[in-house]
């Protein structure tokens, strides 16, 4: 359970508000003189076993360093970052998080406030299964 499908597609679109979709994907762009802080609490994502979490991580990976996963190219430079969301349900998701450095995407730990510190939400969009379901 919650094994996330490696059949995935990351479609631009034009809606009022991402966060209103099921499954998004947002792209940050790194503004060095940004510098953004936010206070507050966050619901935690929701808990899975380590090797489901690896298994999604890598799945993931491989998925947006092939840019035809993309319908727009991100043209992503170094240090810039990307949260995949995913909802499970009415209050469970899992969020995951990339960083651009050395021409690859890699994996960073997401944090909601964190990322917006010094990053400024630049594109984003629905995901899309390719397959009848999101979760293996």
């Amino acid at each position: 359970m919650c094994k996330i499908s490696d059949k995935l597609k990351f479609c631009s679109c034009d809606i009022d508000d991402i966060y209103d979709l099921e499954h998004y994907w947002i792209f940050y762009r790194y503004e060095k003189d940004q510098l953004l802080r936010i206070m507050g609490s966050m619901l935690p994502p929701m808990n899975i076993l380590i090797t489901t979490a690896r298994y999604n991580n890598k799945s993931l990976l491989s998925l947006i360093n092939d840019p035809s996963s993309f319908d727009v190219d991100l043209k992503p430079k170094a240090k810039d970052r990307l949260q995949l969301h995913f909802t499970i349900d009415s209050v469970q998701f899992l969020d995951y998080g990339f960083e651009y450095k050395d021409n690859k995407w890699v994996s960073k730990k997401y944090h909601p406030f964190g990322w917006q510190e010094k990053y400024a939400e630049d594109k984003g969009g629905k995901i899309i299964s390719l397959e009848s379901k999101f979760f293996v």
